[in-house]
């Protein structure tokens, strides 16, 4: 005779179904797990592995909120905290704060340097930035006119205008090159004409082609790296005055994104470029409530360009000590080196990463 089995209580269903739910997440966790784990194995580059082996970027050292120490150094605070960095998403350099003027000056191997071509658009700080590299080099700092002709001797103000050249030899065989300009506004009567050759032209974007034209006629590579600036001429354009009118900070703002950065763009258009700012000064000419007003326009110019800021003027804020007693304006070589470091960390963040 046929067996019939009794009916399932119904009053059970509803408890069956709720343990039927809270199961669901880690049956569906374990089916997961086993197909992302299958991936893996088949293509080694799928899934979680590739970013638990991804390179990362070094850290911007100089982005980091820290200090300036007594030899000029730059400290973040926590820099030695690799848990940090990890939430940073960087590495920390092995180095750690770099002094890596120093290293230049003795030739030591720097891999991030070697062929290097790097162009400064800018004033008087930027060329005694060079001359300061290739005195500290043994290296020959070397001044030519449009033409082609290496000029010797202190020129003084006269023909300052033409391209500054220093070429660092072996190991590096780097190139460093500074264009000098007047600024990206106009005034009646301006000081430019003491400042550049009577054959030569004065207008930003104008001197920007001219050596654009001098370096291919030369056979110079694009620039690697190009640092940005324009403020002092601008300031001293503007009279001194304290305040800048916002007529006038539009006008500085169009000027240097239209004869700065378009025709750098259009010239060489693979180059990294980076903003610089300046620190404030004690000179008599200059108002620093005019050049710290110009200095965050132009963080705001970079931010809205994409590029980086080369914060020269957050680093050195309160070492009054490394301006020039002559003029109270030029930084000495103790301030230039700490934007050179600025510089040379760049090149280095700019190399491939590494694991």
């Amino acid at each position: 005779m046929k067996r019939i089995s009794p009916p399932l209580p119904t009053h059970l269903f509803p408890y069956a179904i709720c343990a039927l739910l809270a199961l669901l997440p880690t049956l569906l966790y374990l089916f997961a797990s086993t197909k992302l784990s299958s991936s893996a194995t088949r293509f080694p580059h799928a899934a979680f592995a590739s970013f638990r082996h991804a390179p990362k970027p070094i850290c911007d050292w100089y982005s980091l909120p820290g200090f300036l120490d007594d030899d000029m150094m730059w400290w973040p605070f926590g820099w030695d905290d690799e848990t940090k960095a990890r939430h940073l998403g960087c590495v920390l350099p092995k180095l750690g704060p770099s002094d890596y003027f120093e290293l230049v000056e003795k030739g030591e191997e720097l891999e991030f340097l070697k062929g290097k071509v790097v162009l400064f658009i800018g004033d008087s700080q930027d060329r005694n930035m060079l001359n300061t590299l290739c005195s500290h080099t043994h290296t020959k700092f070397e001044h030519w006119n449009w033409h082609g002709t290496l000029l010797n001797g202190n020129l003084g103000m006269q023909g300052t205008g033409g391209p500054f050249v220093c070429h660092l030899g072996h190991p590096y065989n780097a190139t460093f090159m500074m264009l000098f300009h007047f600024g990206v506004t106009r005034i009646a009567g301006d000081p430019a004409g003491e400042h550049h050759a009577s054959d030569e032209p004065v207008m930003t974007t104008a001197r920007i082609e001219m050596m654009a034209k001098w370096m291919k006629e030369r056979g110079i590579k694009e620039p690697d790296l190009i640092v940005l600036h324009s403020l002092l001429w601008d300031a001293m354009h503007h009279g001194g005055r304290p305040f800048l009118s916002p007529t006038y900070l539009v006008d500085w703002t169009t000027g240097v994104r239209s004869q700065l950065y378009k025709p750098v763009r259009q010239a060489w258009p693979s180059s990294h470029l980076v903003w610089r700012t300046v620190p404030l000064t004690k000179a008599a000419w200059y108002n620093n409530r005019a050049v710290g007003t110009l200095n965050e326009a132009g963080r705001h110019i970079a931010h809205l360009e994409g590029t980086q800021v080369l914060d020269w003027a957050r680093i050195m804020i309160g070492r009054d000590e490394t301006l020039n007693e002559e003029d109270m304006m030029h930084q000495k070589a103790e301030g230039l080196k700490v934007l050179w470091r600025m510089v040379f960390h760049v090149l280095e963040r700019m190399a491939p990463a590494t694991e």
